[in-house]
């Protein structure tokens, strides 16, 4: 059995805060958004990544620390920046793979998946998110595919 591998995350008014990559946290993902959180992401935009850090931010019990009980999800968004999306999106992914990736693993592979990723759709505006093009080819192979780590 693998131990839950924690990792630090400073607030922007800098509170530490222990994300732990849990079968918890991927549940609270689910029934937030009734799917796994790359599919959230695709669904839902890159914002979607507060909710996988927040699902993140429980202590053992699966409960907000004490010192962070006044952290909401709206509060993570109104308080940090948008152009820090990519640092949270690596942070989160990072934190899901159970200390198998390195914050500068994930963001060398969001880079590469950046430059592979197909332009723009000028109907919608939108073309493929780079971070769930790397989340969704990187299945856990171990819970059956849909997951944020990568072996």
């Amino acid at each position: 059995m693998n131990a839950v591998v924690t990792q630090t995350y400073t607030l922007p008014d800098g509170r530490n805060v222990e994300l732990r990559p849990t079968a918890g946290a991927k549940k609270r993902i689910f029934e937030r958004f009734g799917t796994d959180l790359p599919r959230a992401l695709v669904r839902n935009g890159d914002t979607a990544i507060f909710d996988g850090l927040f699902a993140l931010m429980r202590d053992e019990r699966g409960n907000l620390p004490e010192h962070v009980k006044d952290v909401t999800v709206d509060w993570l968004l109104e308080n940090i920046p948008s152009e820090d999306i990519p640092d949270i999106i690596t942070t989160v992914v990072s934190a899901f793979s159970n200390g198998k990736k390195s914050k500068n693993q994930v963001e060398t592979e969001l880079n590469q998946a950046k430059l592979a990723a197909p332009p723009p759709n000028p109907t919608t505006g939108s073309g493929s998110s780079p971070s769930v093009t790397l989340i969704s080819e990187s299945p856990d192979k171990s819970s059956g595919g849909d997951s944020l780590s990568a072996n």
